[in-house]
């Protein structure tokens, strides 16, 4: 688990050097990324369910070109082969997810909640990534049962966490003070959440 964490690190964290320096030297664009992840934050955060068939169904393209590339990866495929793997796979989670209502809250609910979750434990060793998943596992199973609640509340944090912690980068607020960032987050998710309701 160290291992893959370190290799996430390794991509996101080695963007140090010369990805900063370009965004350092341009700070408007930072400052126009941080703006779209606002946007679409709180877009997720106030109109989720209403949007959960298109959520559902760019988190299962998504979800379908990681499993392409898994499989591409495990069958040796290089090139053309390995596009049309992965566009196989996307297309036809996107659907399913877009297509069968319920399939999508299933898929929406459980990466959403591995992201919120994992932004709370910081899954670095294989007990916390199996807490993350178990509790993942767990809502998107009740997404099916109860799929207006859990979505709403989902997509409400979901959201909330993404244009909060943002806010918080954006203004400057998240350096030392993590809590800011936190109780931006939850202001915005439980005002999304009773919006949603």
């Amino acid at each position: 688990m160290e291992m893959a964490w370190n290799m996430g690190d390794n991509i996101f964290g080695g963007m140090g050097e010369p990805t900063s320096v370009y965004l350092a030297g341009n700070p408007q664009i930072f400052t126009a990324v941080f703006a779209v992840i606002i946007a679409v934050g709180v877009v997720i955060c106030l109109f989720g369910l209403k949007l959960v068939r298109i959520l559902s169904a760019l988190i299962g393209l998504s979800a379908g070109v990681c499993i392409g590339i898994a499989e591409t990866s495990v069958f040796g495929l290089t090139g053309l082969q390995a596009l049309a793997v992965c566009l196989v796979f996307a297309v036809i989670l996107a659907v399913l997810c877009a297509a069968v209502r319920r399939f999508g809250a299933f898929v929406l609910t459980l990466i959403s909640t591995m992201g919120i979750v994992s932004s709370f434990l910081w899954p670095r060793t294989w007990i916390i990534a199996g807490v993350c998943a178990a509790v993942s596992l767990l809502m998107a199973v009740w997404s099916v049962i109860k799929t207006e609640a859990v979505v709403t509340v989902v997509t409400g944090i979901s959201g909330g966490l993404s244009a909060g912690t943002s806010i918080a980068a954006l203004i400057g607020l998240n350096e030392g003070n993590w809590w800011i960032s936190y109780a931006l987050s939850a202001a915005m998710a439980l005002i999304g959440i009773w919006v949603q309701f």
